[in-house]
């Protein structure tokens, strides 16, 4: 199966291998830690479900507990709390913003 970002994602986060402890998550299970892992590599629930062999509800309960229990409403706001800086938020931090005066009216 070919993941989302394919060797990017690989290469940029090798950090977050199976062994890797969040410490912005020390109270999630194992199964939990598992799937947060995925969802920082920038996996959708369907991915992170064929990886893990699980069905696509048990990865959204996961995911909906890893918010609850970090205290965040979606994955920006996770990748925040974890601080992990994926190659999805290094683009978007550095896409070229066109400010209000070079705009062609």
């Amino acid at each position: 199966m070919k993941r989302p970002g394919g060797q990017m994602v690989d290469s940029a986060m090798q950090s977050l291998s199976e062994d890797f402890a969040f410490p912005c998550a020390p109270k999630l299970t194992p199964a939990q830690h598992r799937v947060l892992r995925l969802a920082l590599r920038g996996y959708s629930i369907k991915h992170i479900a064929l990886e893990l062999r699980c069905a696509q509800g048990t990865v959204s309960a996961h995911l909906t507990r890893v918010f609850q229990v970090l205290g965040v409403a979606n994955r920006y706001e996770l990748l925040v709390k974890c601080d992990v800086a994926t190659p999805v938020a290094i683009m978007v931090r550095h896409l070229p913003c066109r400010s209000a005066e070079s705009t062609d009216t």
